[in-house]
């Protein structure tokens, strides 16, 4: 992380929900050729904990008609940004993904699967995602679990 005028430096491979504290020193070579170091660490700044969005609980499954389900479920319980999204996907009864994910808007937590084939097993599972105060997109850390399966 050296370099001249370098005053940013990106961190990876930090865990959600846990805090964490960047101190600075500040560290230059004169014109002799050695190295000047600040006597200290900058102030200890007020920890930030990455943001977090909790898994959303197993969501419900419901039969429609005879060619259509539907899934419904609940925020998850603990974030610690808003959510502002969800995506849900339809599966068969072992667990693959049927189609394309289906994105729905935050407020909206229920979603109709049509055109399905009658006599199938199917399934569904919800990921939720979050925009921290400061920008950044933060999905669940996993989907939740599958919903219990269907025959329709």
């Amino acid at each position: 992380m050296k370099g001249l005028g370098m005053m940013y430096c990106r961190f990876e491979g930090l865990q959600e929900g846990v805090e964490y504290t960047v101190c600075v020193m500040a560290e230059a070579i004169s014109m002799g050729g050695f190295t000047v170091r600040s006597p200290d660490w900058s102030e200890k700044p007020t920890p930030i904990a990455l943001p977090m969005v909790a898994v959303p609980a197993a969501p419900v499954i419901q039969v429609e008609t005879s060619s259509s389900v539907s899934v419904s479920w609940e925020a998850p319980k603990a974030t610690a940004c808003e959510v502002t999204k969800y995506e849900v996907e339809l599966t068969n009864g072992s667990g693959s993904a049927i189609g394309e994910r289906v994105p729905t808007l935050a407020g909206k937590r229920t979603h109709r699967f049509d055109a399905l084939s009658a006599g199938g097993e199917y399934s569904a599972r919800v990921v939720a995602e979050a925009r921290h105060k400061s920008g950044t997109t933060v999905r669940s850390s996993e989907w939740s679990k599958l919903a219990d399966a269907l025959m329709l």
